[in-house]
């Protein structure tokens, strides 16, 4: 099933439902530790699912997303939230989560990680400037065994059902080691249309 008749799908069923799917920024997930069927439990059935390779190591994924079709004009953005949960051998190996809702957006200047220095920066530094990471990530997400990573996420939808949708999406994973210390700043931005 393609992603866009899947969003479709999805938009419709919240439109025409009485109390959708509400998705709020995880607590308690604790990679290397929670468990699938944890996760199950508390967030119900996925809404996608898929299978990666991750440094050599077999990754599942399952998804949560809420789509508003109720477009923020001033900043041309209709909202969505989702969440991202990775596991490998039914234990959570990493998580993210994304909001455009100006409530708990998880947006972030990304001039600021020019500010962040490999074996000086603290996570407690970061979160200064970034405030919360809703996600986190252990091996096979990261490449170092022996390290976690604070994952910030922000993807934004812009567009409308005339000129078509256009996601931009940011992601930054700081792993750090056990004095938290930033070991490395990894950012990635993209964009697709959907």
């Amino acid at each position: 099933m393609s992603m866009n008749y899947r969003l479709s799908v999805l938009v419709l069923v919240c439109l025409t439902s009485v109390g959708c799917f509400t998705l709020n920024p995880p607590t308690g997930i604790v990679p290397g530790v929670t468990t699938y069927d944890e996760m199950i439990e508390f967030y119900g059935s996925p809404h996608g699912t898929n299978t990666l390779t991750m440094n050599d190591e077999e990754v599942n994924l399952i998804d949560y997303f809420v789509y508003s079709s109720q477009r923020d004009v001033f900043r041309d953005v209709s909202p969505n939230k989702e969440l991202a949960i990775y596991f490998m051998n039914n234990i959570v190996v990493g998580y993210k989560f994304t909001s455009s809702y100006t409530k708990d957006s998880t947006k972030y200047r990304v001039a600021n990680i020019d500010n962040i220095k490999k074996g000086e920066t603290t996570c407690d530094q970061v979160k200064e400037k970034f405030g919360t990471p809703y996600g986190a990530y252990i091996y096979p997400m990261i490449e170092n065994k022996e390290e976690k990573a604070m994952v910030y996420w922000y993807t934004e939808t812009k567009g409308n059902h005339f000129s078509g949708f256009t996601q931009h999406i940011k992601e930054l994973v700081l792993p750090y080691n056990d004095k938290g210390v930033i070991t490395e700043v990894i950012y990635t931005s993209s964009k697709k249309d959907l």
